[in-house]
């Protein structure tokens, strides 16, 4: 076992006895609770014969091969549960939820989170890294605050391992009145694969460009006869360079799980994750060259910052060990808990990173040392809940969810940072960077939040349900002192009108907060920033599952945004205020029973429209890395019968609208000139055969080969990825 390692598993241990005492005490208090994340089952039939010739007949037999289609489909809208809490039906919920299924990342070969929220309207990249997982939702970043089977998980500066999971889920706008303190726009869920009732091994090795290679399994076995308990693993093992010299990452990913079912109404399933990512991570570089010009001509997308002798170093290591414990007491009302433990640790080492100071020919530019840095720490997440379910009047239905959650973070770390060597631009050399020290100062940092939610969703009549709640919390953070708590109320409300039987109207209101660690003059931390959203729109869903879709207009609103203060410029204050407004349309089609198409499509404008610093005189800017339009199409078609039976192909545009690059230096000090990053397009392919228990797989990404920006300023653009073909093997046991 390495010392990184053994250092995980003794905290691990002393975290046992604590954690266990929390679990209990969370479960006495919770002694009516119900199971938030079960799909609600259907009413049982009363016996009689008349009912047994009725379920035997001919015209009953159809009806029930078409129950079964609605079935399906409705277990794909389920799939939200984990995000929405509550098993709503999709046309009732005045909430956007959006879901990345499984298949889908599979026929596009998604490794990266990024690559698969393009599937999702609203959702856009945010790195100026180039390397990690950076979201935008609706234009505002989400960037360290990515949830995991419904609760928070740590992630700043990492790449989320997407093998292990079964699907993702985004909210769209505030979610704070179920999960607290958290991104104002919206927040993205992932969900991790669980064990099933069917044994099965799938096996896939994959290889393509820039030396990558892969193996993956996926195993799911019934250790008992009777099927009461159940296991699964995923694994996958990943060694890849990138295209930029002198970069590459070796990733090591296991996931066993099991679960226990001693009834049809109980459920414990145990989850494990380990994931280890380390290499050497690459970084943006400079606009003169990129988005802007240069004399010295363009810069290759392979131009590397660090130093290629001597290369950048990354090591990243995340341990989760947690629970989903699900039971009904009856058909009306259930409980469900979930509980994480995390442990982490992250170094990095001769990381370079070029400043805004180049040379008056544009030949040379400054850089940053940024090492080394030690960064680990312990995570705690626990959500317990109630959901029950009770008439009021012949025509209104309640399904009401009650609940309470913990976190805490404490993190510790060591940092270095100092200026080296320029670099020349036109003619670089390696190998001049010398090592530097550590400042051996340990920064500590804790953040502790506890929330009580309720929610209710009222069904009136057959065509109107009404969802409304409050949630109430409690927050601290900051890196020791005198921290005074932050609490918050965060309502919600909704309405939906099925005015048919597969389309419904809605609006919904929300408002959200989230804690800052920014301080100001006096060194007091700032007041969370607030946000408040109104939406209303159109969703549909046909009862065979031909068409599942929404179109929602927003109007988003967030303030208190840190923003300098005028009287001590080296600090800030809340006074800043921003807005996002547009509109989203996304839509899942089945053409013909093996053709279907994704399409999402999001106008946005998001502006900054007060700020001391950029709006001085007042007026409105428009928010940089944000582009106005967005929109991404993929589709699949393959051939049902004949000779080429097996045999598939898939295509895909991805589209995003010129923006601005950067609102602090919104012109180069070199050639005064307002720089942005353009538009582009990128085209995906896939090619698919399947035969027997065997399949392969071509995809091409970027297949045209476009040279893009995604985000630019003038020390960081990052480079898009030139055309990247990978291809796979794949056995079904």
């Amino acid at each position: 076992m390495s010392p990184t390692t053994a250092s995980l598993g003794r905290s691990v241990f002393r975290c046992t006895q604590p954690m266990a005492l929390m679990i209990v005490s969370q479960l006495l208090l919770s002694s009516s609770a119900s199971a938030g994340s079960l799909v609600e089952k259907p009413e049982k039939q009363k016996s009689s014969s008349a009912a047994h010739a009725r379920k035997n007949s001919p015209s009953s037999a159809a009806r029930r091969r078409k129950q079964d289609i609605v079935t399906v489909v409705g277990q794909q809208q389920a799939a939200s549960v984990s995000a929405a809490k509550m098993a709503i039906p999709f046309l009732e919920n005045p909430q956007i939820i959006s879901v990345v299924s499984r298949k889908l990342m599979d026929e596009q070969n998604v490794i990266r989170l990024s690559d698969a929220l393009q599937n999702v309207a609203g959702v856009s990249h945010a790195d100026s890294y180039g390397l990690y997982d950076s979201i935008r939702v609706r234009g505002f970043s989400t960037s360290g605050m990515t949830y995991l089977d419904g609760m928070k998980t740590i992630d700043s500066l990492s790449m989320n391992e997407t093998v292990g999971l079964s699907r993702m889920e985004v909210i769209k706008g505030p979610a704070s009145g179920l999960f607290g303190q958290g991104p104002l726009s919206g927040m993205v869920n992932m969900v991790s694969k669980r064990p099933t009732d069917s044994n099965f091994a799938n096996f896939t090795a994959q290889g393509g460009s820039w030396s990558y290679y892969e193996g993956r399994a996926d195993i799911n076995r019934k250790l008992t006869s009777n099927g009461m308990i159940t296991a699964r693993v995923n694994a996958v093992y990943r060694k890849q360079d990138y295209f930029v010299r002198a970069s590459d990452m070796e990733t090591l990913y296991i996931a066993p799980s099991i679960s226990i079912r001693p009834t049809d109404h109980t459920d414990l399933t145990l989850l494990f994750r380990y994931n280890r990512t380390s290499g050497h991570p690459y970084t943006a570089i400079p606009a003169y060259g990129t988005v802007l010009p240069s004399p010295w001509g363009k810069l290759p997308r392979d131009f590397a910052i660090n130093d290629v002798e001597n290369p950048a170093q990354q090591r990243q290591t995340y341990v989760h060990l947690g629970y989903m414990f699900d039971h009904k007491f009856n058909e009306n009302i259930g409980f469900h808990q979930g509980f994480r433990y995390q442990v982490y640790r992250q170094t990095y080492n001769r990381w370079l990173f070029a400043t805004t100071g180049f040379s008056n020919d544009l030949s040379q530019v400054g850089r940053y040392y940024y090492g080394p840095y030690n960064n680990h720490g312990t995570d705690v997440r626990i959500d317990t809940n109630v959901n029950f379910k009770f008439h009021t009047t012949r025509l209104i239905s309640h399904y009401v969810l009650v609940g309470t959650d913990y976190g805490q973070n404490g993190t510790n770390s060591t940092t270095g940072f100092a200026t080296t060597t320029n670099l020349n631009l036109a003619n670089p050399v390696y190998g001049d960077v010398p090592d530097y020290a550590s400042s051996g100062v340990i920064s500590k940092t804790r953040q502790d939040q506890f929330g009580a939610y309720i929610q209710d969703h009222m069904k009136i009549g057959r065509q109107v349900a009404v969802t409304f709640g409050v949630r109430w919390d409690r927050a601290t953070s900051g890196r020791g002192g005198n921290n005074p708590p932050t609490t918050a109320f965060s309502p919600h409300a909704g309405i939906t009108w099925a005015f048919t039987d597969w389309m419904s109207a809605y609006f919904n209101w929300s408002k959200a907060f989230l804690p800052t660690t920014s301080v100001d003059y006096q060194q007091n931390i700032l007041p969370p920033q607030r946000g408040t959203d109104y939406e209303v729109g159109l969703k549909a869903q046909t009862r065979n599952g031909v068409l599942t879709g929404m179109a929602t207009l927003f109007d988003l609103a967030r303030t208190n945004v840190a923003t300098t203060d005028p009287l001590h410029p080296l600090y800030s204050i809340a006074q800043g205020e921003q807005t996002s407004k547009g509109f989203e349309l996304e839509g899942n089609l089945r053409i013909l029973p093996t053709w279907t198409a994704n399409i999402a499509y999001t106008y946005l404008d998001t502006k900054i429209t007060k700020d001391n610093q950029l709006l001085p005189n007042g007026g409105t800017l428009w928010l940089a890395g944000v582009p106005h339009h967005i929109f991404n199409v993929w589709t699949k078609y393959s051939i049902p019968s004949g000779m080429l039976k097996g045999l598939g192909i898939g295509a895909g545009v991805h589209f995003e609208g010129a923006s601005p690059a950067d609102n602090y230096t919104p012109r180069d000090p070199i050639y005064g000139l307002t720089y942005k990053t353009s538009a582009y397009a990128l085209v995906n392919l896939a090619a698919y055969y399947e035969r027997g228990s065997w399949s392969a797989q071509v995809n091409v990404q970027n297949a045209a080969d476009k040279r893009y920006f995604p985000s630019a300023s003038l020390s960081r653009t990052v480079v898009g990825a030139p055309r990247t073909i990978m291809g796979g093997l794949t056995k079904r046991f």
